[in-house]
């Protein structure tokens, strides 16, 4: 398990802080709108969540590689549509942060998510 690279942490994560993280969303029965962060987000989740399965297992590293590359593009497609709602917004903080695993971004994603945080709420939609 190489623990130096983001794809080695994630995949190191335990399964019970994943679950823990699940558990608030289970009490939110709320309507998810259609909008290009959350059809993104829709297809991103899926990709992430089947590389903490057992799908995975057996995979070679270049194989595991490959695989990640695929959810990191998802996950870039997330973050690249731009929020129209608050939904979108905690859609690509969870994508940005892999539910909280890394910080927020790097340089060039942390100043467009706060600047899409502050319309959000100077537009009222907040």
């Amino acid at each position: 398990m190489n623990m130096t690279s983001r794809r080695g942490f994630i995949k190191s994560a335990s399964t019970a802080a994943l679950a823990a993280t699940a558990t608030p969303a289970l009490a939110y029965q709320g309507s998810e709108p259609d909008t290009p962060v959350m059809r993104a987000y829709r297809k991103w989740r899926p990709l992430r969540d089947r590389m903490f399965s057992s799908e995975v297992e057996g995979l070679t590293y270049e194989e595991e590689d490959a695989e990640w590359d695929i959810v990191l593009e998802a996950e870039a497609r997330v973050l690249e549509a731009p929020c129209q709602c608050p939904q979108d917004f905690i859609a690509k903080v969870l994508a940005a942060s892999s539910f909280g695993e890394f910080p927020l971004g790097d340089n060039d994603q942390r100043p467009v998510l706060w600047a899409e945080a502050e319309a959000l709420v100077e537009g009222g939609l907040i």
